[in-house]
């Protein structure tokens, strides 16, 4: 789909190859290298499976967040986030790192991950951080699996690593979370 792992802005690429799995599901597999990108929309049955070396990283443009999904009823200012999915099922994010580049944001700050209505979302052996704001949000979301997780933010204020907002049937297991505010918010 055109993505390549040089820096290079990728936004469409990828929401491209997850768009192309929304009637299958299968898995959007990214090789070693560095996607920089704005907001990714999650699809049911999709997994975004990164090699240990690959990495997204959020662009450092405001604009690129600017995309129609729910926003953040708490912090409106953390309405942009990297990667959103909303009313999505059987959705994982696994290997590799994302990084939201969240230390260049002043005023409107974007989340790293934003799962809305979601079920059976799993993070897993991943590195996730450096976040606008808050790193991981689910908001009215039935049965979160987070193992083997490493969650690094403190590059601003307000950096949550995991934010709960009426879920249920949530799992935490084997998880590293070193943040500058609260590590796990209910």
């Amino acid at each position: 789909f055109g993505a390549i792992g040089d820096g290079t802005l990728c936004t469409n690429a990828v929401n491209s190859a997850i768009s192309s799995l929304a009637e299958s599901g299968g898995t959007v597999f990214f090789p070693n290298g560095t996607y920089v990108t704005g907001t990714i929309f999650l699809e049911s049955n999709v997994t975004l499976m990164l090699d240990k070396q690959a990495v997204i990283e959020g662009s450092k443009d405001i604009e690129d967040y600017h995309v129609p999904h729910e926003g953040c009823i708490e912090a409106p200012s953390f309405d942009g986030c990297l990667l959103y999915a909303e009313d999505k099922e059987n959705v994982k994010l696994t290997g590799g790192r994302i990084r939201g580049n969240g230390g260049v944001f002043e005023g409107e700050r974007p989340m790293l991950t934003r799962f809305v209505r979601c079920r059976n979302v799993v993070l897993e052996d991943i590195s996730l951080g450096e976040s606008g704001s808050w790193c991981n949000h689910f908001v009215l979301c039935d049965r979160v699996f987070v193992n083997r997780v490493d969650i690094y933010n403190k590059v601003q204020i307000n950096n949550d690593g995991l934010d709960f907002d009426d879920c249920k049937n949530v799992f935490i297991t084997n998880c590293i979370i070193e943040t500058g505010d609260d590590s796990i918010c209910l």
